[in-house]
């Protein structure tokens, strides 16, 4: 070094605190030339100071400007005391004019890489929760099912392909899955509850390709895309048959203790 210095090797400043940060925000505009650091007296000591523990004698700063405001700012160090020519001088000072559009062009793809790179980011998280919520639905129970807005199937998954004996997704329509005592209940109470509420739930029955019918508790939802539109239906069946033969068991369970009541109440007049 061409000086000494009470700074640390290895000092790190956040830009706002950095020494020769004041020089730049003093005079944006201007180009400053350093041609012995020692010995000048521009710089502020802790430039100077730092400058000099890095090895440095002479310096140039230039400030890269866009519509007034400061972009970057390019510094050249000499280890070496440097005595500027007239014409180093005016190579200098044209710099900042063939630097500007290099720099605006390297901010503009670092912006675009970080853009290109958060959004890689969120599509995989995005992939990610697909994936995870496409193995829960593959392997449940439950019949899952995805219609587009004509109410064309487009999803199901293998437990509603296998209720409805497809090997793979073909042009079913949403209302044909219905039971003819609930085809009315699809048009007249369905779709109007989606349209108006963006979701319906209820009990009805469905039939498959081979006639066999099933009651169901379904579940249908509105699906809308990042911007809100709609997009298609969702929809979740789950058998209830046991559940019905039990609720019926109950009933006749009921009805014969009815019946054994009054026969009770009739012996006991007797």
């Amino acid at each position: 070094p061409s000086g000494t210095s009470t700074v640390q090797p290895g000092t790190r400043y956040p830009l706002g605190a950095f020494p020769s940060m004041d020089i730049w925000l003093d005079s944006p505009d201007s180009m400053l030339i350093v041609e012995d650091i020692a010995n000048n007296t521009t710089l502020d000591s802790s430039v100077s100071e730092m400058h000099l523990q890095l090895g440095f004698a002479s310096l140039v700063f230039i400030a890269l400007t866009q519509a007034d405001d400061v972009i970057s700012i390019v510094g050249f160090y000499w280890r070496d005391k440097h005595v500027f020519s007239d014409g180093e001088r005016a190579y200098l000072s044209a710099l900042s004019s063939l630097l500007t559009p290099i720099t605006v062009n390297r901010q503009l793809l670092a912006n675009l890489e970080k853009t290109v790179t958060t959004r890689t980011q969120e599509l995989q998280t995005q992939l990610t929760e697909t994936l995870r919520f496409r193995a829960l639905f593959e392997s449940s129970p439950d019949i899952v099912g995805y219609v587009d807005l004509d109410r064309t199937l487009q999803y199901s998954n293998p437990a509603g392909l296998a209720f409805f004996g497809q090997t793979a997704v073909g042009n079913q329509d949403m209302g044909d899955i219905y039971a003819d005592e609930d085809k009315p209940r699809f048009e007249q109470e369905i779709i109007p509850a989606l349209t108006e509420q963006g979701l319906w739930q209820g009990e009805v029955t469905i039939v498959n390709n081979h006639g066999y019918s099933m009651p169901v508790s379904q579940i249908i939802t509105v699906i809308s895309d990042q911007q809100g539109e709609p997009i298609g239906f969702g929809s979740v069946i789950r058998d209830i048959t046991a559940s019905k033969a039990l609720e019926q068991n109950l009933k006749d369970s009921n009805a014969i203790l009815s019946q054994l009541s009054d026969l009770s109440q009739a012996l006991n007049k007797v």
